[in-house]
């Protein structure tokens, strides 16, 4: 029962990223994928030319914001 209650609090949290703005479902995450030393990582940290680059080429993307993370590597 506990482990049922865990996954459906962990669910629920999950399900609910970003529902407190209006216009949630207009929200979109970039990913930048690292690879090299045969290996892969997935970051939101993205180039810094990469937001302007976005709302100059896609028309649909009305801003962007930045993620700015003092510990990534």
């Amino acid at each position: 029962m506990a482990c049922c209650m865990l996954i459906f609090v962990y669910l629920t949290d999950e399900l609910s990223y970003n529902k407190f703005n209006a216009h949630y479902n207009e929200i979109y995450r970039v990913n930048y994928i690292k690879h090299g030393d045969g290996e892969f990582r997935k970051s939101a940290n993205t180039p810094a030319p990469g937001g302007p680059a976005i709302v100059q080429d896609i028309p649909q993307a009305l801003a962007v914001g930045r993620l700015y993370s003092r510990g990534a590597c």
